[in-house]
């Protein structure tokens, strides 16, 4: 899955590496904070937010929800139910609308969950422009991760299978309670 590719757009410089070991950005009385300083700010909390989440989950992990029913099955397909839920993805807890899912009985069919990344501005929600002192004039934009389930797909992370038509989750994208 290819996140972060805003980073190849030269509106949203971005030259926070990990490699470069910056634990924080120190702006200064008389000079002015640069837009690709705030862009690193939110991208050096990321990945520290990433570090420490990192110990108690792996990317795929499923915090709640993503329940997998079997609906109904023919000798052809099988009709699932998939429930709303989050799952933990480099760094963050991604919401994920309910979805369904036919899928043929024979083969292997890999669900999975894939992210869409958008970037919006005030063209594409009129809110962007309102309640700003700024009086209506363009702001930043905004980087949206749209998640959702999706079958075969070879980006997307695993959540189950359907083997020969039967369903196979495995035990170890579920968090444990603490």
């Amino acid at each position: 899955m290819d996140l972060y590719s805003y980073k190849d757009n030269p509106l949203y410089m971005d030259r926070y590496e990990r490699s470069k070991k910056w634990v924080k950005i120190l702006p200064m009385v008389g000079r002015p904070l640069q837009t690709s300083e705030l862009i690193e700010i939110q991208s050096l909390l990321a990945d520290h937010q990433k570090q420490l989440l990192n110990t108690i989950y792996k990317s795929g992990t499923i915090i709640s929800g993503l329940d997998i029913i079997v609906i109904s099955s023919t000798s052809d397909s099988i009709n699932l139910s998939i429930t709303e839920g989050q799952i933990y993805i480099e760094g963050f807890v991604i919401d994920i609308e309910a979805s369904s899912q036919v899928i043929p009985t024979t083969g292997t069919h890999i669900i999975g969950v894939l992210l869409d990344e958008l970037i919006i501005d005030e063209r594409d929600d009129i809110t962007l422009r309102q309640g700003a002192t700024s009086y209506g004039l363009e702001g930043s934009s905004r980087l949206i991760w749209e998640a959702f389930i999706t079958l075969n797909d070879p980006r997307a992370i695993p959540i189950a299978s359907v083997i020969e038509g039967q369903l196979v989750l495995p035990s170890s994208t579920r968090q444990s309670k603490i």
